[in-house]
């Protein structure tokens, strides 16, 4: 899959390149600088999956997440934070596929990635649900 990866620490996302690639998917570009910036992105590329840092510089992750949906309302975004938000309501129903509290494992990102992958199988992009992880949120 092609994955657009948006967090302000760049250092992270070298690592969530790494990351990405070593589940075998494709990194189209990594965005640190801010919410209007994956934003101009996402509909550059239009990628399969956004790996999307909640704590963005001048738009924050909902309000992307909200703008993205708005154009494409079958995106797939896997939403991500260092702070605790697990039972947050903005979390649960946000309208992203997953939750990835960081820091997270490379198996939790494989397990979440590989998931959506399986998704787009035959049977179609409402597949099956995603594992019972604790990264993931059942859309």
């Amino acid at each position: 899959m092609r994955v657009l990866i948006a967090d302000d620490d760049r250092l992270f996302c070298e690592l969530l390149k790494e990351y990405v690639a070593a589940c075998d998917h494709e990194v189209v570009e990594v965005v640190s600088g801010g919410g209007v910036a994956v934003i101009q992105s996402f509909s550059r590329h239009e990628p399969d999956v956004l790996l999307l840092d909640i704590m963005m510089p001048r738009l924050n992750g909902f309000t992307v997440l909200s703008n993205v949906l708005s154009r494409n309302p079958k995106a797939k975004v896997i939403l991500m934070s260092g702070q605790v938000q697990n039972d947050h309501p903005s979390v649960l129903h946000s309208g992203a596929v997953a939750y990835l509290q960081k820091p997270f494992q490379l198996e939790q990102l494989r397990s979440v990635l590989g998931s959506l992958s399986a998704s787009e199988g035959p049977e179609g992009p409402d597949g099956p649900d995603l594992p019972g992880v604790s990264a993931a949120v059942a859309a």
